[in-house]
């Protein structure tokens, strides 16, 4: 392979190349649906980012001939490409900051008869212009981010365009537009003649040829799977665009600038499975612009400046998986928006500036198969059994911010599926203690950054799998002992808030409230091959807790404790006698079933022998109780020598 001199040619991994690592994380998204998460923002709890790295398969990191070339100021680039190995499979080429007015037509690539994978970016420094003329049947990736484009005089269009109707195969109309217009068969024979067409088809049709023959167009790059074109400034698209991409399986068009999606905008694309148009200037969506898609399963709309969502939004989408529409300034949600997509399993809805309000009675309607909700700012007076009504298998439900006074009884009584409820920033000041009731599956509550006063005694008495409690920063001054008593529970944050330290807390244990989840491990199969065992996979995940001293709550009431660790306070100051802080810390009562009320007649001889019985036992504490002190400390310098440390740390700082 012989190499020009501003190039670097060499053997490379497919997912060595950005397109590639790209289509990757695509695809694995829309395979792992919502466990493709980041939740990186759960700073308390550590959540690990979701990678895919350990996805890739060696049958699709194949090596390929690679090269990547930076266009220096002295050589022309159609010299440079014409120096290039002509069995190149991926070519990467690259513009410096000082070189200006660089024009490239594509028709210079069609010696690289190997070519699959060409990837040009510039900047926005650089004037750098790609000029399509001819297409290029053999790539089966191109990628162009931050270079203007342009057609060519001699660029192909399909033969007899204009005889072309996108909307002749297409017949969908919501009901909202049946009613509105009821349109009679009964129509009088001087208006037969007339055809009534929607005012986004007008608009298409009325454009000027002149101007939709200046834009580029992909006709006979027959063999193209992912096309991807950022920061090019190409403000406007037409179907004609797209035309004859049936191969198209990936299309990015993002952060060009679009203001419209116009009418069967993607007429030519209908096998694509993922769409994004993502940091873009779209402020309305029809659902003509989308028309067609029946094979999308992830479409990203995020950071645009879509106001509401209607009926009218969205054409069927029979195999949609994934909708994200983060960062759109969505105040209203209108009834039945998601009657088209009730195949959907992941939704992301909403902006953190703007709060969306929930009008319709049951916003979520049709939204069977959801299983992960995100809305990063919700505002409504109260929430109910109907906000969340028909999201049955939803396992994940995540509000970053916004304005929910409060939760009413059986909000969630009805999402049996439920396994994580994150409820942050909204100003939440009162809960009903049958609010969780019927959630059975709950294992992670956080309702951090809130204004909660009060948790109810047995609020979470149906929950037996619940393992992480957080409540950050509320105004809870104390909580019901029942809490601690949950056998699933492994960890419960209680930083920032006004406790009121007491005797009352003697069940507390440290060794929930100081610990942060730090990894999870995966179960692996487990069996010997060797010996022909059966092998048990059972494919779940088992957490990992940290001990963190800082995460210690502290006390606000009284005075002399402020600041100060609630359990430092109950070890040390308040000297509750009952308080025991490694062994009832460890070996706290157990939840159990209240058994049956049993009348039985005691012998009073019996009662009286069990109560001297008592009386000695506890004389007999009391002479021993250096000895009890020496022993208890020793099992707690065993077992939980963090806790020890916590308190020379409090006794030094009062000192």
């Amino acid at each position: 392979m012989i190499c020009p001199q501003h190039c670097v040619c060499q053997y490379a991994h497919r997912m060595d190349l950005s397109i590639s690592r790209w289509i990757h994380a695509v695809e694995t998204r829309q395979r792992k649906g919502h466990e493709f998460v980041d939740s990186s923002e759960d700073a308390l709890t550590n959540n690990e980012v979701v990678t895919f790295e350990d996805d890739i398969q060696p049958q699709n990191n194949e090596l390929l001939k690679f090269t990547m070339c930076l266009l220096p100021s002295n050589i022309e680039p159609k010299d440079l490409i014409a120096s290039l190995p002509h069995d190149v499979e991926a070519l990467v080429i690259l513009s410096t900051e000082n070189r200006k007015n660089l024009s490239v037509l594509v028709s210079d690539f069609n010696q690289l008869f190997d070519l699959k994978t060409l990837e040009i970016r510039g900047s926005k420094e650089t004037e750098f212009t790609l000029r399509f003329d001819e297409p290029i049947s053999w790539v089966n990736h191109l990628s162009i981010e931050s270079v203007h484009v342009e057609a060519a005089e001699t660029m192909r269009f399909r033969p007899n365009l204009e005889d072309i109707d996108p909307s002749q195969n297409f017949h969908y109309v919501p009901n909202c537009e049946k009613f509105e217009y009821n349109i009679s068969f009964e129509t009088p024979e001087e208006l037969k003649e007339l055809e009534i067409v929607p005012y986004e088809v007008y608009k298409m049709e009325k454009l000027t040829s002149e101007l939709r023959m200046k834009t580029i167009s992909f006709y006979g790059w027959d063999n193209l799977k992912v096309l991807s074109i950022k920061g090019c400034e190409m403000h406007e698209i037409y179907w004609e665009m797209f035309d004859g991409l049936s191969n198209l399986e990936h299309l990015a068009l993002e952060n060009n600038g679009i203001k419209e999606v116009p009418a069967f905008s993607f007429y030519g694309t209908p096998n694509i499975k993922t769409l994004s148009l993502a940091n873009n200037e779209i402020f309305d969506l029809t659902y003509r612009s989308l028309a067609g898609l029946l094979e999308l399963q992830l479409l990203d709309i995020s950071d645009n400046n879509i106001g509401k969502l209607s009926e009218q939004t969205f054409p069927p989408f029979p195999k949609l998986q994934i909708v994200d529409l983060r960062h759109n300034p969505i105040k209203n949600l209108f009834p039945a928006i998601f009657g088209v997509m009730n195949k959907t399993e992941v939704l992301y809805l909403g902006s953190e500036n703007v709060p969306l309000e929930l009008n319709a009675r049951k916003p979520f309607e049709y939204l069977t198969s959801l299983v992960y909700l995100e809305i990063p700012n919700l505002s409504v007076p109260q929430m109910d059994q109907n906000t969340f009504a028909s999201l049955d298998n939803l396992q994940i439900l995540k509000i970053r911010s916004g304005n929910i006074p409060f939760i009413e009884f059986d909000t969630f009584s009805k999402m049996l599926k439920l396994k994580e409820l994150h409820i942050r920033h909204c100003k939440i000041e009162e809960i009903s203690m049958d609010t969780f009731f019927g959630a059975k599956n709950l294992e992670i509550v956080d309702l951090s950054h809130n204004l909660i006063k009060e948790v109810p005694p047995g609020l979470f008495d149906d929950q037996h799998d619940l393992t992480e409690i957080l409540l950050v920063d509320n105004q809870l001054k104390t909580l019901p002992s029942d809490i601690f008593r949950l056998n699933s529970l492994k960890m419960i944050h209680l930083l920032d808030n006004p406790w009121e330290c007491n005797c009352d807390m003697k069940f507390w244990r440290q060794e929930m409230t100081n610990k942060f989840r730090s990894g999870k491990t995966d179960n692996k199969c487990s069996g010997n091959v060797l010996k022909h065992d059966k092998l048990n996979c059972d494919g779940t995940t088992t957490m990992t807790y940290t001990f963190d001293h800082k995460l210690s709550p502290r006390c606000k009431t009284p005075s002399n404790l402020e600041g100060k660790s609630v359990f430092y306070a109950l070890r040390r100051v308040l000297n509750c006698a009952s308080f025991k802080s490694a062994s009832d810390a460890l070996n706290p009562p157990k939840v159990t079933e209240k058994p049956q009320k049993k009348i039985a007649i005691k012998h009073k001889y019996e009662k009286h022998v069990r109560d001297q019985k008592k009386k000695k036992q506890k004389e007999a504490q009391r002479n021993s109780l250096h000895y009890q002190l020496f022993q208890r400390r020793n099992y707690e310098n065993l077992q939980v020598r963090n806790f020890n440390s916590l308190d020379n740390n409090e006794m030094s700082n009062d000192l």
